[in-house]
């Protein structure tokens, strides 16, 4: 199989830029995928089949380039495994794989084919990892059932087992477990009202499921992390990250990296944003201490508070902007590890660790105070962020609760 990027100029809309492109042929036979990106004739390199220049945009965009074609080359792995000795596999059978057709409402669809929509759904949301990750799930179940598809009305509990245990004898337990976990992850998506899901209890429930230590900093060890001194301007913006995270009551990583500066309301001292998991927007306090920690950021002309994304972030695509937005988390983490060094931190300092922090000192006052500024569902949730709390934290909280009486 032959992959090329090639932009179609003829089809450049009215800011000048064209659609790529990717050609797969196999056998001489051609057949075109969209990649759902659009560039001016002058940002592409035709001779190599990429984005011009060395920006973190030009980066970034590659990346999804190359991405997009080791989904290719994959999926014709796939469908050459799955393939009868006769059969031979076409471009256009590749480009129809990689884009699966959605379940007709109402029409009893194969479970196969409902379980590539809900994976394609997670690659249109830039989950990059799931869909990986479900791909190969969907391709075990694929080759189970090969000889007799099974639609969802005939998905029974007998037909999980048996598949289970023809897992069993065929792959390692994690890799079984990891694929049933991921199927049954799948189902309850696309099929939620299928009750019971034939896939539950067939492998451990996956790590979301389980209650879990999540470790935190204490207000000391918090204090000491904010009052170190730096020499490191990257080190300085990785804390400073740190520290919006937890006052912006625990939120993501990725809201503090597209924090805007319209987001914020200096006269009213609101903060303002969107959730990136529930979609909700949150009005957070502008308090003091966030006050100081943005004020050194003021750049005129700048749209981003944190420099850590490319300028045109927004302008690109869903996959090009979770690739930006995984690099930039990497950069911050691997300078949180130097910070927590110099500190001397037992607890391993990552971005995340943000939120869970929060969640300990939040959940010292009332754990449902905790629930509502972490934006948790259930408070089982959040409940698994405050089992990390040790005796002495747990005294110090009942302490002051019986102070008040």
């Amino acid at each position: 199989m032959e992959l090329l990027f090639w932009q179609k100029k003829h089809k450049a809309n009215a800011a000048g830029k064209a659609p790529i492109s990717m050609r797969i042929t196999i056998h001489g036979q051609r057949s075109e995928y969209s990649t759902k990106i659009r560039l001016l004739p002058s940002e592409w390199n035709p001779k190599a089949g990429k984005c011009r220049g060395t920006s973190q945009a030009s980066i970034d965009l590659n990346a999804s380039l190359k991405s997009l074609e080791g989904r290719a080359r994959t999926t014709l792995d796939q469908l050459l495994a799955l393939a009868t000795p006769d059969q031979v596999i076409t471009a256009k059978d590749v480009r129809q794989a990689m884009m699966p057709n959605k379940p007709t409402p109402g029409v009893d669809p194969l479970v196969s084919e409902l379980l590539s929509s809900v994976r394609e759904q997670h690659y249109a949301a830039g989950n990059e990892a799931t869909y990986r990750g479900h791909g190969s799930a969907i391709a075990v179940w694929k080759r189970w059932c090969t000889e007799h598809p099974v639609r969802l009305s005939q998905l029974t509990e007998a037909k999980t087992r048996s598949f289970a245990g023809w897992l069993a004898e065929h792959y390692a337990p994690t890799s079984a477990a990891t694929w049933l976990n991921a199927l049954r992850a799948m189902l309850n998506k696309g099929a939620p009202t299928l009750l019971p899901n034939p896939f539950n209890d067939l492998a451990p429930k996956n790590a979301a499921d389980q209650a879990k230590s999540r470790t935190h900093l204490t207000r000391e060890q918090l204090q000491q992390f904010r009052d170190l001194p730096l020499s490191s301007e990257k080190q300085q913006l990785a804390r400073a990250v740190y520290l919006c995270q937890y006052h912006l009551h625990g939120c993501r990583i990725s809201n503090v990296l597209e924090l805007r500066w319209r987001d914020i309301d200096w006269q009213l001292g609101r903060v303002k944003f969107k959730a990136v998991k529930r979609g909700k927007y949150k009005d957070v306090a502008l308090t003091e201490p966030l006050r100081q920690l943005l004020t050194p950021y003021l750049k005129v002309g700048s749209d981003l508070v944190f420099p850590l994304l490319p300028e045109d972030y927004f302008s690109l695509d869903k996959a090009g902007r979770w690739i930006a937005r995984r690099n930039a988390t990497a950069r911050v983490n691997g300078r949180l590890v130097v910070i927590a060094r110099h500190l001397g931190l037992s607890v391993s300092l990552h971005s995340h660790t943000a939120r869970h922090t929060l969640a300990g000192h939040a959940g010292k006052v009332n754990k449902y105070t905790a629930q509502a500024m972490l934006g948790h569902r259930s408070i089982e949730q959040t409940e698994a962020y405050l089992e990390s709390l040790s005796t002495a934290e747990l005294d110090e909280a009942a302490a002051a609760i019986y102070d008040v009486l």
